[in-house]
């Protein structure tokens, strides 16, 4: 039985779902029924040898169909909110057993009873990289992380991540810039965007043939110990985990570990050994992460899944940063000098040839934008 929106028994299987979820059993029980029973009338017909294989006692038994048959005033709530939601066309719930039920969760350990989508139903079983990083993530990791999105879109991939601020953000974009695709995973109910902020990015995602995804019900607020479970999805669903900029307590090291535990491929980009951002994929990469300076480092590990019709434009070499902060190609140059090792005025007047006062003026317009900071040994990046 087909479960999404165009389905007449939805209501009433979601119904089954509110039901089975009052039991206090392990999530496999439940998990097991759903796959194995497409109608709230086979699971009533069953007899106390069927109840029994599925791991259900008579009592329990009762109790689904008692909660069934009575809905909690919550249960009640709930429904409505469903039946509510699923009236816009874009929005839909596949329950597990449906024939459009992502294939690359059933390898997971806790894959979802069901989900909750919004917009292309069928993205969900493209071929997927999922690229994450830090919210407090720099230019420069969001131009890596737009430009390797922008590049995998092209090639007909869809780029995975989880709506955050920073790389997160930065990946959905560069996906969507190019035609691409690509699908967002939410700690909150598929009707909550956070950060609220992003609901424009949201609706673009789901305008440009993309998907917003949740198992969580309609309603949930974002809390810190949803986006774990968040992260186990956007790993689950796809076939390996690009992390751009991380430090050594961020999230997306739990994605990274996630990823890994169920087989999936897992790639860092390294970055400078001064940057905080850098010491999470660091320690990836000594875990036995593939490094990553290129796109084609991705790539080559999924050459057989690439369309061959696809070309990817050629990149230039304009710097989001400098995009982002409209920086003069004097003022380029100057920023392309300072790294994260401390250098000294004397060697910024060398490397650049500028005039002393020239130098000086474009080091103080970069220290306003935040991009460079000054020390007792010289100027370095501040991101």
């Amino acid at each position: 039985m087909s479960t999404t929106k165009s389905s007449a028994g939805y209501l009433s299987f979601a119904k089954f779902w509110l039901a089975l979820k009052t039991l206090k059993t392990n999530r496999k029980i439940i998990a097991h029924i759903f796959q194995s029973i497409n109608s709230w009338e086979k699971f009533c017909a069953f007899d106390a040898e069927k109840i029994q294989r599925f791991g259900l006692t008579e009592h329990q038994f009762s109790q689904i169909c008692n909660a069934y048959d009575c809905p909690s005033v919550s249960a009640q709530q709930q429904l409505q909110l469903l039946s509510d939601w699923l009236n816009q066309s874009e929005n839909h719930i596949i329950f597990m057993g449906d024939p459009s039920y992502p294939t690359q969760l059933f390898d997971i350990a806790d894959p979802p009873e069901i989900l909750f989508v919004r917009g292309q139903i069928n993205k969900l079983n493209s071929v997927q990289l999922a690229m994450v990083g830090s919210r407090s993530s720099t230019p420069l990791g969001k131009d890596i992380a737009y430009r390797f999105a922008n590049i995998l879109s092209q090639y007909q991939l869809t780029v995975t991540s989880g709506l955050a601020y920073g790389i997160d953000a930065a990946s959905h974009r560069g996906a969507l810039n190019h035609a691409g695709s690509t699908i967002a995973v939410l700690g909150t109910g598929a009707d909550l965007i956070y950060p609220k902020s992003h609901q424009v990015l949201a609706d673009e995602i789901v305008e440009k043939n993309g998907a917003i995804v949740s198992d969580f019900w309609l309603g949930t607020p974002p809390k810190p110990f949803h986006f774990p479970r968040r992260n186990r999805l956007i790993s689950g669903l796809s076939l390996g985990v690009i992390v751009v900029e991380a430090n050594l307590r961020s999230g997306s090291l739990v994605t990274a570990k996630l990823a890994a535990d169920q087989g999936r491929e897992v790639f860092a980009v390294p970055g400078s050994i001064h940057s905080p951002n850098s010491k999470g994929c660091h320690a990836l990469i000594k875990q036995g992460a593939k490094l990553v300076e290129t796109i084609e480092d991705v790539l080559e590990e999924f050459r057989h899944l690439v369309s061959k019709n696809s070309k990817p434009e050629k990149q230039t070499e304009t710097s989001m940063v400098t995009f982002q902060h409209s920086l003069t190609t004097v003022e380029t140059e100057v920023f392309s000098s300072v790294t994260y090792d401390p250098v000294n005025q004397e060697d910024l007047l060398a490397i650049t040839n500028l005039s002393t006062n020239v130098l000086l003026g474009v080091l103080t317009r970069l220290e306003l934008l935040g991009l460079i900071e000054s020390s007792r040994f010289g100027f370095v990046r501040s991101v």
